[in-house]
């Protein structure tokens, strides 16, 4: 987030401009707070300056306080006190795959944006467990929908090709937002084996045996 305020020096330069933040009015409220760095340190003359301070690893889905103090020689003078709420992170949950085939899938998943939009959904899939913990693997190449709003569960699906039969593959999806990214769990599925034709009949097996039935006398 990046805070904003502006101070008039009222033509006595400003020898300390402050903001203060945390997760507490009365915290705020009573001078106590985080110091964020704030541009510009100073100001001078008798117009309005702008200032901000730009924040960083704040916790997703918080309300938060802050408010622009400013210092001279004849004292400090404290702004009106502020709030802004942090974007809470997505929701995903993984599901199981569909349309398995010998060498296609369609990987599903749902993703509640929790009221911010997402800015990226992404799938990755691998034949190794441990490459999709590490956040590696595959991407595929269409992802439908490409954006989720709203606050209600939006179904995720990518449509995948060119895998290996009777092969086992692990897959989840990711939802990004302002607040950060979050991970749905780690689902499997196992693409169909190839058939083989049954074998060519075996080359002639034995003939089906005869069938027999007593009649009662």
């Amino acid at each position: 987030a990046t805070l904003q305020g502006t101070v008039n020096a009222n033509n006595s330069d400003t020898t300390d401009l402050t903001i203060k933040y945390a997760d507490d009015e009365s915290t705020v409220t009573g001078g106590g707070g985080t110091s964020a760095t704030v541009s510009p340190s100073s100001a001078t003359g008798s117009s309005n300056t702008s200032v901000s301070a730009g924040l960083t690893g704040l916790t997703p889905g918080t309300q938060y306080w802050y408010r622009v103090s400013a210092t001279n020689g004849v004292g400090t003078t404290n702004g009106d006190t502020e709030t802004f709420t942090t974007a809470s992170l997505p929701t995903v949950t993984t599901n199981a795959a569909s349309d398995v085939t010998t060498t296609s899938a369609t990987l599903n998943a749902t993703v509640n944006a929790n009221g911010f939009n997402t800015t990226a959904l992404s799938y990755k899939y691998s034949a190794d467990r441990t490459t999709v913990e590490q956040g590696g693997g595959a991407t595929p190449q269409t992802i439908s929908p490409t954006e989720v709003t709203g606050s209600t569960d939006t179904a995720l699906t990518a449509p995948l090709t060119g895998l290996t039969p009777g092969t086992t593959y692990y897959y989840r999806a990711s939802a990004t937002n302002a607040g950060g990214t979050s991970n749905g769990s780690i689902v499997s599925f196992t693409t169909l084996s190839n058939g083989g034709g049954g074998g060519g009949g075996g080359g002639g097996g034995s003939a089906p045996a005869p069938a027999a039935t007593t009649t009662p006398t």
